[in-house]
């Protein structure tokens, strides 16, 4: 029960944090019309190739992206920790500091699944991308399963980044940038070497990204739970990286005394 308790506030902190750096007109103005021009950015690549398959594939590729992208965010949020000077207070409480570092972050997943859902309604439909009912209900399940999964990703790029505070941004937009690039956003997977297909394949984005094309294209039931299992599977093992590497961290900064206020 104290797990949960201090999970709770910490969860509400981020709100709080998210609260203070947007108010609604300024996330729907600012942030909501800048997701909408990266997805058109790319739906309007596939409208030069004058292919319609093409523009539709990559709406929905890079609809997954941003929900990457957002999650990816992660790196940067949890060093706010270490600048706000708070991580020598949770060192020594008598709660694990990973659970609040774990709890400290989680604005992103609704943002994200938000700013996924928002790309996917209004530039699939003003690029014609079919949608039919009921299949494409279960898009917005499967992107937040997609979502919850890739935070565990960044929750393992935070548990770098507090190491070195200064590379939070560079870490966020590499993760981000090989997600794009690998993960079967702009290009299915299977074009890349095996070495290549190895390291998207150990992305959640990559197989939740699969079952939601696999919704849309009408494949069997089977064919999109298997890619669903696979993305919570990944995504459970980038989770426990990130609590491992949590881990080390903690223990490193109290046997050595690394930790400051500032």
């Amino acid at each position: 029960m104290q797990t949960i308790r201090v999970l709770r506030y910490s969860i509400i902190n981020s709100f709080q944090d998210f609260s203070s750096m947007f108010t609604i007109k300024a996330y729907l103005t600012g942030w909501l019309l800048r997701v909408l021009a990266q997805v058109t950015f790319f739906a309007l690549i596939g409208s030069l190739l004058g292919s319609e398959e093409k523009t539709h594939f990559l709406i929905v590729g890079n609809v997954v992206a941003v929900g990457a992208m957002v999650c990816h965010s992660v790196s940067a949020s949890t060093v706010w920790e270490r600048w706000s000077g708070t991580l020598p207070l949770l060192f020594s409480a008598p709660s694990r500091p990973l659970i609040v570092l774990m709890g400290r972050s989680f604005n992103w997943v609704p943002d994200a699944m938000f700013s996924a859902t928002g790309a996917f309604l209004i530039v699939g439909t003003i690029f014609g991308l079919p949608m039919p009912l009921p299949e494409v209900l279960w898009v917005f399940p499967l992107l937040l399963v997609t979502i919850v999964t890739t935070y565990g990703v960044g929750l393992f790029l935070g548990s770098i980044s507090i190491r070195a505070p200064e590379s939070r941004n560079f870490i966020s937009r590499i993760a981000t940038t090989v997600t794009m690039a690998i993960a079967g956003v702009n290009v299915p997977v299977d074009f890349f070497p095996s070495a290549v297909q190895s390291a998207a394949y150990s992305l959640p984005a990559t197989h939740g990204l699969l079952a939601i094309r696999a919704v849309l294209a009408g494949s069997t039931p089977s064919t999109v739970m298997g890619h669903l299992i696979a993305t919570v599977l990944t995504g459970a093992g980038w989770y426990l990286v990130a609590i491992a590497s949590f881990r080390l961290f903690e223990a490193t900064s109290r046997r050595t005394g690394s930790l400051e206020f500032g």
